[in-house]
């Protein structure tokens, strides 16, 4: 944490409103769609981010921010919209649950696969997988996902099968190094 940002949060603690409402009006758009990212609904976001700051605020003399104010508040927002999503599941019935096919990374069911990785694993995968190149992924989802041989790649996208190689080794080699905070989870 810099000198401003302490300076920031000692005023915050001392009542200072004015230091409250800047941190807020710096924060809060980027807060809700960083919510919004893991609870995919716009009022619920923005329900998070407001609780969040309404507790911030009532708590803040025991406030101990050891990094800078944007690392904890994107850190807390997402522990938040996690929780949400954790107690909005606890609270369906099994009647209410369906499976979310658009969850289900590297082949396992999102209820088994949530058990292996958190949320927020997960949506790196997701993100990752999305970043690489049209052509790339499409390989690499056929390949992983519909299990299919690299021939039957091949012969279905009318290549040949050194490209499919390729393409998988690059789209390997990208995912190892987007994802390299999260390699010991799993194996790509």
């Amino acid at each position: 944490m810099n000198k401003e940002e302490t300076f920031l949060i000692s005023q915050l603690q001392s009542g200072n409103k004015a230091a409250f409402e800047y941190i807020f009006k710096s924060y809060y758009d980027s807060l809700c769609l960083y919510s919004y990212r893991y609870v995919k609904d716009k009022v619920l976001a923005e329900d998070v981010v407001a609780d969040f700051f309404e507790r911030f605020y009532n708590k803040r003399l025991q406030l101990n921010v050891n990094v800078s104010i944007r690392s904890y508040l994107f850190t807390s927002i997402r522990n938040l919209s996690l929780n949400s999503i954790r107690d909005q599941k606890n609270n369906l019935s099994i009647d209410e649950i369906e499976p979310d096919e658009s969850s289900d990374i590297l082949g396992v069911k999102p209820k088994d696969f949530s058990s292996l990785l958190d949320e927020d694993v997960q949506a790196k995968i997701e993100e990752a997988i999305n970043l690489l190149p049209d052509q790339c992924r499409l390989i690499f989802q056929m390949s992983r996902f519909q299990k299919m041989k690299y021939k039957e790649i091949s012969d279905e996208l009318d290549i040949s099968v050194k490209t499919v190689e390729t393409q998988i080794s690059r789209a390997l080699k990208k995912l190892r190094t987007e994802l390299k905070d999260y390699l010991h989870l799993f194996i790509i």
